[in-house]
């Protein structure tokens, strides 16, 4: 055959029986000895086997060794059977599909995994590759339906997964100037999962008026362990034009208590402290320090934030490790607190 290459033979010696390949293929394959396994799987052909599992497993390895073209001639001569029972014609549609996708060819991969669909509703590779191909293409709605089927079938639903795709719908729509379907889409995520952070940064970024912008964004930044210094920085804009940085100083010191290591939020409270000319530092630095749950952690985030910082964020957070000393120090010697200045 071909598409196979010959096993070397020696003379007088005995070629392994069927079982005993197919044994050292499925070994081979799960210790992830890739050769072995198609080694063993050759020599079975070689020997005349027709098991549509053995040119499954010979293709998935061809694949996974990185011979895509081999990986999808084995798979297309598979399907092209005529012997094949259903479960072995859907397992096999489903493997040309993923050496299709290897391949680059995006649309065939979609079509092949469609074509399982077609036979087995409710087949759960075929539903997770058609939706994750058809959210690589911008066909978020039909990757939605495929998501909620996929749910359904395993018992399981996944909220944050929907939510995704349903922003991305809303990203869609608004972009396009459909902005009440946008709306409408962005508030069904907000429904699906309501701790989702990305719907609260899109409505923030949608929002025509200040209250609701400005309360979209508190939400993201509630839900938002780790936000990134871009939106941090679109956020921190939004509070200073409506002049409510207190209000973007709260939200910050609560995100420093729950995660004390990360450094962003020192950082951005630094700059946070910085702009406001209402906000005394001095409390907000005492008060915060005292309060943290592991001050350890602190301690990593506000040294990491000093010197990540900008210069007029410095002084804020300097002061920041300032009182994480002194607290510690008197929290060693049993004191009670530290007074501020």
């Amino acid at each position: 055959m071909g598409l196979l290459r010959r096993a070397k033979r020696g003379s007088g010696h005995k070629t392994p029986d069927a079982s005993t390949l197919w044994a050292r293929a499925l070994g081979a394959a799960l210790s992830d000895d890739l050769e072995g396994a198609d080694s063993a799987l050759t020599s079975l052909v070689e020997q005349g086997t027709q098991r549509p599992e053995v040119y499954k497993l010979l293709g998935r390895v061809a694949r996974e060794r990185g011979n895509f073209q081999r990986a999808l001639q084995i798979h297309q001569a598979l399907v092209l059977r005529r012997d094949l029972s259903a479960s072995h014609r859907v397992e096999s549609l489903n493997e040309l599909g993923h050496s299709l996708e290897a391949l680059g060819e995006l649309d065939r991969a979609l079509a092949a995994h469609q074509e399982v669909l077609v036979h087995a509703r409710h087949n759960p590779i075929a539903l997770e590759s058609a939706e994750r191909l058809l959210s690589d293409r911008g066909d978020f709605e039909s990757a939605w339906v495929m998501r909620r089927r996929r749910g359904r079938v395993e018992g399981f639903r996944d909220r944050r997964g929907e939510a995704e795709l349903l922003c991305a719908i809303a990203d869609s729509s608004l972009g396009s100037g459909e902005r009440r379907r946008g709306i409408r889409t962005m508030g069904r995520a907000l429904r699906v999962a309501p701790d989702f952070a990305e719907a609260w940064k899109l409505k923030a970024r949608h929002a025509k008026r200040t209250r609701q912008r400005l309360k979209s964004w508190a939400r993201w930044l509630e839900a938002e362990r780790v936000p990134s210094p871009d939106d941090l920085v679109e956020a921190e804009a939004a509070f200073s034009r409506a002049d409510r940085i207190s209000d973007w100083v709260n939200g910050l010191q609560a995100q420093a208590r729950k995660y004390p290591g990360e450094s962003v939020l020192w950082r951005f409270l630094g700059r946070a402290l910085a702009l406001s000319e209402s906000v005394e530092s001095g409390p907000v630095v005492r008060d915060l320090v005292a309060g943290l749950s592991d001050p350890a952690a602190g301690v990593r985030g506000i040294r990491n934030a000093l010197s990540e910082s900008e210069a007029d964020e410095e002084d804020v957070i300097s002061q920041y490790c300032d009182w994480i000393d002194r607290w510690q120090s008197a929290a060693q010697r049993d004191e009670p607190q530290v007074k501020g200045d």
